[in-house]
């Protein structure tokens, strides 16, 4: 039971990172600002992530989890860091 869910979860958040990670490319075509892609590609590796975890390699390649989430991570204040970069310009 305890494991059913675990997958239902997991897959759950895997779907909502690829939307996010499509928004985010859509979002860089229509604004022509790096935020929403790099946004995107930060869920695109958050969704790798949990595919990882959904195939049972979570464990076993964890390194490579751990990388993907802080690069993640590490992306998202990238992004955060440019819009206020720019809004501050606007000023």
């Amino acid at each position: 039971m305890q494991e059913t869910i675990t997958i239902m979860i997991q897959s759950i958040f895997l779907i909502m990172c690829l939307i996010i990670l499509v928004m985010g490319i859509v979002g860089y075509r229509r604004l022509k600002t790096s935020p929403p892609l790099l946004i995107g590609i930060a869920f695109g590796l958050l969704a790798v992530y949990n595919l990882l975890n959904l195939l049972g390699w979570g464990k076993t390649l964890w390194w490579l989890v751990v990388l993907f989430v802080l690069v993640a991570y590490i992306i998202v204040m990238v992004a955060l860091y440019v819009m206020m970069d720019k809004k501050k310009k606007n000023m």
